[in-house]
């Protein structure tokens, strides 16, 4: 850091590891970009949300990810946050980035799961609970583990997990995970429709996330493509970062 250089100068990976920063922090991402927003250091790799999960700043970390932080970035080492957050030893961060749809099943350059890296028992029995929830499950694919599990989660299949009022469905669409979103529809009967709190449907994330096959595959079942975001964005309007590969799928009924 260069202890004379004025905020206004900072960089948001700089904003992002201070907690007394929190408003400077979200006075710049109001106008940033997605790709600034997950903007890497050419030299460490170090994202926004990777320097704020290293010195436990949950506050940036949620609005990070409000404002479309990817949780699965990883820096040089191959480290994503998550790893980053269960070698310092900070369960709550752990929680935190369990909860904001990060894979816990991604290693890094040494091979290691980000449960490997844990520094203490605290992080271990975050892992070892969070683990068992269905949102966790279906943010890392687990396809097998829902099957195996479908009679005896507890939770409704429709519910709204978290800060983001995600359903199982938009996690799945979100993070381009077809066979697990198929499945939530035609075994379990999820909602195609249902909007998280920034009144996303699932379409409106697999557009945004590029995912073609699943955007083909919700307008085949019936998702509804009019509806609007708190952006004033359609779904394609949302898809059309991508070009014609999401534009094209028939998003205009």
């Amino acid at each position: 850091w260069i202890s004379d250089l004025y905020e206004s100068k900072y960089t948001l990976q700089q904003l992002a590891v201070e907690p007394y920063l929190e408003l400077q922090l979200k006075q710049r991402l109001q106008n940033v970009k997605l790709r600034q927003i997950n903007a890497q250091d050419p030299v460490t790799g170090h994202t926004p949300l990777y320097c704020a999960a290293c010195t436990c700043n949950v506050e940036a970390v949620h609005y990070l990810i409000e404002q479309g932080a990817n949780p699965d970035l990883v820096q040089q080492a191959g480290s994503t946050a998550l790893h980053v957050a269960a070698f310092y030893g900070y369960p709550e961060m752990v929680q935190c980035l369990l909860e904001s749809e990060a894979d816990y099943q991604l290693k890094n350059s040494l091979g290691n799961l980000a449960e490997h890296e844990s520094y203490n028992d605290e992080v271990r029995n975050a892992f070892s609970a969070l683990k068992k929830t269905p949102f966790v499950q279906a943010a890392a694919n687990q396809l097998d583990w829902f099957k195996n599990n479908a009679h005896n989660i507890q939770e409704h299949i429709d519910v709204q997990y978290h800060v983001q009022r995600q359903t199982l469905l938009h996690c799945a669409c979100k993070k381009g995970h077809f066979d697990l979103a198929k499945w939530l529809i035609e075994a379990r009967s999820a909602k195609l429709d249902l909007v998280d709190i920034n009144l996303n449907s699932a379409l409106h994330l697999a557009a945004y996330g590029g995912h073609t096959s699943i955007v083909q595959y919700l307008l085949y079942r019936g998702a509804n493509s009019t509806l609007i975001n708190k952006l004033g964005m359609t779904a394609e309007q949302e898809g059309i970062v991508h070009g014609t590969r999401i534009t094209g799928c028939g998003l205009k009924q």
